[in-house]
């Protein structure tokens, strides 16, 4: 799959991604056929959580949306869009950008912008962002936490919340690993070894139910493209979301586990 990174504002396409993809923008690189006798460069970027993993294609475009190759635009399955929330003319154009997801099916588009603002007077607000467009997500790349608040790895600022949109969307070349879930809701029913063999069997029970849960959102996922097929892109986008719900639930759970084993650690 293609992620489409393009820029309205200060921010280069190249950087955002380099700051995505944390190597070196000489390193996982592809040239992929854009045509006759043309090629884009795509930076890979692993996307990868205990229970699946896949390759996706970053892509720089600093032209007119509407001048991408066909077979090029077909496996494009998300765009990033940077702009100046200082420049109120942008906000114009949210609903062309919306549109043009629309009508080629493109199903994850995020806005990014340094940040937002509060008054309308100054600069493009969050509110109006999303009256603009349904479609389009809004993530502030340089949103930081108060002093006095904590960090919480279930609302993640910036970048962070950038990874987890990336980490949550259902890619078509997803590909889960079985085992992995498995190992993990094992780990978190195995605190204490002296367990009862009454505890024994209800741990075993929760790890069946649970495993049953996500052998069943493992079968969505794969037959989503072709049970989706048919439907409208406001049916597809809402079945989409709901999948996307459950993902997100996992990817939440892994992060969660990655913190109690750091402060295990550290204890």
């Amino acid at each position: 799959p293609i992620v489409l990174v393009t820029s309205e504002g200060n921010e280069t396409p190249e950087n955002i991604i380099d700051n995505i993809r944390k190597i070196p923008n000489d390193v996982n690189t592809e040239s992929l056929n854009a045509g006759p006798n043309a090629t884009i460069t795509g930076y890979t970027y692993h996307v990868k959580t205990k229970y699946y993993t896949t390759d996706i294609f970053l892509v720089p475009f600093k032209e007119d949306l509407a001048l991408l190759p066909p077979d090029f635009l077909e496996s494009t399955e998300g765009i990033l869009i940077y702009f100046d929330a200082g420049k109120r003319s942008f906000s114009s154009k949210i609903p062309k950008y919306a549109d043009f997801l629309e009508e080629n099916n493109i199903e994850l588009g995020i806005l990014l912008c340094d940040r937002l603002y509060d008054d309308s007077n100054e600069g493009i607000t969050y509110k109006e962002a999303k009256q603009k467009s349904k479609f389009l997500d809004v993530i502030e790349l340089g949103r930081t936490r108060d002093e006095d608040e904590e960090d919480n790895p279930h609302d993640p600022l910036g970048y962070d919340e950038l990874l987890q949109a990336l980490r949550s969307f259902i890619w078509s070349n997803v590909e889960m690993d079985p085992g992995s879930k498995s190992n993990a809701v094992s780990s978190n029913h195995q605190e204490d070894d002296s367990s009862s063999p009454q505890s024994s069997v209800t741990d075993e029970n929760a790890i069946e139910t649970e495993l049953a849960a996500f052998e069943n959102l493992l079968t969505e996922v794969l037959m989503f493209k072709n049970t989706s097929s048919s439907w409208t892109r406001n049916e597809r986008l809402a079945y989409a979301e709901r999948l996307a719900g459950k993902f997100e639930q996992f990817v939440n759970e892994d992060t969660s586990d990655d913190d109690d084993d750091e402060n295990k650690q550290k204890n």
